[in-house]
């Protein structure tokens, strides 16, 4: 179960990346969500939204957009067929995010 102000926190974050990218979704993934961060810990965020953009430039408006929240973080944003394809790899980034994150936002459910 995630400590209360880390959900508060991971909720503003999401907001500002479903503003950025229109995401059709948005995961919580890592030591925070599991309710095993300490102070040191980053918020793990995984986006998947309709994009042509290149990686660096969606890691680049992930990280402006949320720039006003005081926290280290990592956001993977990820197009539709990007999450399908990599969601397969259990041992990733997004097969993790999906396997074991909390959905802070979902278009379709």
């Amino acid at each position: 179960m995630p400590n209360p102000d880390d959900l508060q926190t991971a909720k503003a974050l999401m907001q500002r990346l479903v503003a950025e990218f229109a995401a059709l979704r948005v995961v919580w993934f890592g030591s925070r969500a599991l309710g095993q961060g300490h102070p040191g810990s980053d918020f793990d965020l995984l986006v998947v939204a309709d994009t042509e953009a290149p990686l660096h430039e969606r890691l680049f408006r992930a990280q402006w957009a949320t720039r006003d929240v005081p926290v280290a973080r990592d956001v993977v944003v990820v197009t539709p067929a990007e999450c399908a394809a990599y969601g397969a790899w259990r041992s990733g980034v997004v097969g993790e995010a999906l396997s074991q994150g909390l959905v802070l936002h979902d278009v379709g459910g």
